[in-house]
């Protein structure tokens, strides 16, 4: 019989407030009637590392992976500021915001949990870690103009800042209404040793 998967992913979980503050821009951003798949703010996060379909019984070895990864990470001093698409404007897909504030660190963190998952059988992501903030995809190139009007004219928006304490192994479930993510194990960002 075969082991039922789990589509998991790492992720830092970004406060309520700032979630609300997100919604009033996705609002702003939906005004230009652009065909856009857009996150619903409950579920906004800041990905650290897909790791797609992971055997239920794999789990505990993830968890235990990503523990070690985290070895004495510390908290993180994060601002979120700035609107942009990737790739490029002539041609957007994804609608960001950026992440400012204590990225080397961030980068560093993602780096040792990308490196202790690949201990465990996850491969390296193809393309390097880009922080950001996804709100939503282009599904087509229908009202794209409108959007990047209102994308440039936003491009400074300072949506807030948070000290983030600990990241979560997310679970992931796909439905026709869209994702429902569920926390399967929170872990501290306990405080660098000196």
């Amino acid at each position: 019989m075969q082991a039922m998967e789990i589509r998991c992913f790492i992720a830092l979980n970004l406060p309520s407030e700032l979630k609300g503050r997100l919604a009033e821009l996705e609002a702003q951003l939906k005004e230009a009637r652009a065909d856009v798949g857009w996150v619903k703010p409950e579920n906004i996060h800041l990905t650290l590392k897909f790791l797609g379909g992971v055997e239920e019984d794999r789990i505990p070895v993830v968890k235990g992976a990503i523990q070690e990864g985290l070895c004495e990470a510390g908290s993180l001093a994060l601002a979120f500021v700035g609107l942009g698409v990737f790739p490029n404007p002539r041609f957007p897909r994804v609608v960001w915001v950026g992440v400012k504030g204590e990225t080397e660190r961030l980068q560093k963190l993602q780096e040792r949990l990308e490196q202790a998952m690949r201990e465990v059988g996850f491969p390296r992501e193809a393309r390097s870690f880009s922080p950001h903030i996804t709100l939503g995809r282009m599904r087509s190139r229908q009202g794209a103009p409108g959007l990047m009007d209102l994308v440039g004219r936003l491009g400074e928006y300072e949506l807030g800042s948070m000290k983030a304490e600990s990241i979560e192994l997310m679970r992931s479930q796909l439905h026709p209404a869209g994702a429902i993510y569920t926390v399967l194990e929170r872990f501290p960002l306990s405080s660098p040793s000196i």
